[in-house]
Formats: structure tokens, C-alpha cells, sequence
């Protein structure tokens, strides 16, 4: 590629890329408005407003079946685990891992404790719902359960078990939509609009507020890397061809460490 057809091609790929980024900052920072800004459990709190709680779960004690770990809740997945040859032109082998149980538990409402206030969680599918659950996870040589045993093929070499729990007394931070209201008891329900979301998060808001600001700075690296590669283009484009394509590469990489989800759902 001739200089000149580079520095244009660099230049309007810069521009596009950072032009991208401030909108999706500008959108991360309107939804992490809405997390900081959601209403916490007071004497002013009414019913449909969008809620954030910051509490302790208060809910009996029971057992996970696999790693035996104390926990208010648990959900597991057992996969099978197997080679096969890949197909031609390629070479070698690949794994595949399909999927032969997920259980979780039965479980009474979900409660949470915040100062003086006792918040039920009524979430339509709770489970869908939880974020940042203790992982525990091994590999086995036997089927692990009596489900698995039914589904054994000659073919499978090893079963993986992943267990996810949400510990007793979890520091838990939940947002979502009031329901009702009676005395200090406050009924959350999961929240139909998009731009409210509804989710209980084992861990602290401030680590869910780190999330958002952590993609926002390498948003604002990306655009920065921007800034300063056009900024030397003239010159880089006739003396170091192969500089101006590796930082392309290392822009795209930050666009792609912003763009990953916020949240992870087991």
C-alpha cells in the first residue's frame, strides 16, 4: 500500500474508533448513573421506585453437593469431556465439553438485610439473576452423579464438575423495583424496564461501579492511542509502516478489553 493511501486509510480508521468510544462512554456513563443514583431503603421510599440495597443474606444454612461448602444457595453444571480430530484442512485434535446435569437448589425467598430494613427478593427467576457466585470446579474420571451415569458414552475421557454458591451471611448488592412496603419489610420484584436492570451481585456496589469505570478507562486509552498515533502519522507513515499497524493492532486490543461484558451469568 502506497504511504499516502495508508495515512488516509489510518486516519479515517482512528477517527471511527475513537468517535465509537465516546459514545459507548458516554452510554456506560449513563447507566452507571443510574446504579449510583437508584434509591436505598428509607422512610421516603415508595412503591416502583428502583431500589439499590447494600445488606447480609439472611437465610438457613444448608450444604453444596459436590464441594460440601455452607452456603444460602448453589447451582452446579457437570460436562463431559472428550477428543476428536479436527476436520480437514486442519490438525490435531479438539476438545468438547457437552453439557450432562445443572441443578441448583431449592431455596426459601431470598432475604437481605440492610441497617434496620429486611428486603425480600422476589425476582421472577432468581437464578438468572445472581452475579458473581463462589466458583469451585474439578475434574473427575467417573461420572459424578446419577444423572451423568445415565448419559455415559465410551467416547467420554473425563467429567468436569462447576459449582457456583452464594455464601452464608454474603455481603450482597442488589437493585431492583419496589413492590411493597410494609413497615421495615420491603418486597423487591425484578424490574420490566431495560434501562433498570435487576440482579443481586455477591460483593460490594463499588466493585459493580468499578466495572463500568474500568471500561471507561480503556475507552479513554483507546482514544488517547488515537489521539497520539495521528498526531505522529505523517511522519510514522514513511519511516515506520510497520509501527503504524501494530498500534492499530494494540487500539483494536483495548476496544476489545472495553467491550467485554459487564456481567457474567453462570
Amino acid at each position: 500500500m502506497e504511504p499516502e493511501h495508508l495515512f488516509y486509510a489510518a486516519t479515517i480508521i482512528l477517527a471511527i474508533i475513537a468517535l465509537y468510544n465516546v459514545t459507548y462512554i458516554l452510554k456506560l456513563l449513563y447507566k452507571l448513573s443510574i446504579f449510583i443514583f437508584a434509591k436505598t431503603p428509607s422512610s421516603s421510599l415508595k412503591v416502583g421506585d428502583y431500589i439499590r440495597v447494600q445488606g447480609n443474606m439472611r437465610m438457613p444454612a444448608i450444604k453444596s453437593p459436590f464441594f460440601n461448602n455452607i452456603c444460602v444457595y448453589w447451582r452446579y453444571y457437570i460436562y463431559a469431556s472428550f477428543e476428536s480430530k479436527r476436520k480437514k484442512p486442519n490438525k490435531g485434535m479438539q476438545e468438547h465439553n457437552p453439557r450432562l446435569d445443572v441443578q441448583e437448589s431449592h431455596t426459601p425467598p431470598f432475604i437481605v438485610a440492610q441497617s434496620n430494613y429486611l428486603i425480600h427478593i422476589a425476582f421472577t427467576d432468581i437464578s438468572s439473576a445472581l452475579i458473581n457466585l463462589t466458583a469451585s470446579k474439578n475434574i473427575r474420571k467417573k461420572p459424578p452423579n446419577e444423572k451423568a451415569e445415565q448419559l455415559v458414552k465410551d467416547k467420554y475421557k473425563a467429567y468436569r464438575v462447576h459449582e457456583y454458591r452464594l455464601p452464608i451471611n454474603a455481603d450482597v448488592a442488589i437493585w431492583g423495583k419496589v413492590d411493597s412496603i410494609n413497615g421495615q419489610m420491603i418486597n423487591i420484584v425484578h424490574s420490566s424496564d431495560d434501562n433498570h436492570p435487576s440482579f443481586l451481585y455477591a460483593g460490594s456496589a463499588l466493585a459493580v461501579y468499578w466495572r463500568f469505570i474500568e471500561r471507561i478507562l480503556l475507552s479513554l486509552a483507546a482514544i488517547a492511542a488515537c489521539y497520539a498515533l495521528n498526531f505522529y502519522l505523517p511522519v510514522l507513515v514513511d519511516k515506520n509502516f510497520v509501527f503504524v499497524i501494530v498500534s492499530l493492532i494494540g487500539i483494536g486490543v483495548l476496544q476489545k478489553l472495553a467491550k467485554r461484558k459487564l456481567f457474567k451469568r453462570k
